[in-house]
């Protein structure tokens, strides 16, 4: 499976900002074709290979369907972006309690966790839920084993590390 770290040194992306209406958002999200572009087929001679049990029910008429983590994520970070736009846009300063800079501030914190996922590129092969929720969608991505860094290695070494 693909996925070799490379170095990416992040930009602030103009495409992300500012941002005031549902349409705004959803054009700037188009590039990335959510979540359509994360799903992939997987050949059943593989499936051992990589720990998953065959599926028939992602995709109507495929099997063994399955959606990739990070473009999950992504999806799941658009679907928020919208709703702020929409929330944004129905409501002001005044009457929500949400100061100017308050709206500044998530906004650039969408564009840094679009760009956070985007580094981080988990490659987790999602399949369908065995028991969803009546009217919830199968492919849930709960319950998926994730190759991940070692949060506690990562807090060691920024302990070892700090500047206090």
């Amino acid at each position: 499976m693909p996925g070799k770290l490379q170095p990416v040194t992040f930009r602030d992306d103009a495409r992300f900002h500012h941002l005031s209406t549902e349409a705004e958002v959803s054009r700037a999200w188009e590039a990335y074709n959510l979540p359509a572009s994360g799903f992939v087929h997987v050949a059943a001679s593989q499936l051992a290979t990589l720990g998953l049990e065959p599926n028939k029910n992602v995709k109507e008429g495929m099997e063994n369907v399955y959606m990739i983590s990070a473009f999950h994520s992504l999806h799941c970070l658009q679907s928020i972006h919208k709703t702020f736009a929409r929330l944004r846009a129905n409501a002001t300063a005044a009457a929500n309690g949400t100061a100017p800079q308050d709206a500044f501030h998530a906004a650039h914190c969408f564009d840094y966790l679009r760009q956070s996922l985007l580094c981080a590129g988990d490659m987790a092969l999602e399949g369908p839920d065995s028991n969803p929720e009546a009217g919830e969608s199968r492919l849930r991505g709960w319950g998926v084993e994730h190759q991940c860094r070692s949060w506690d290695s990562l807090v060691e070494w920024r302990d070892s590390h700090s500047v206090s």
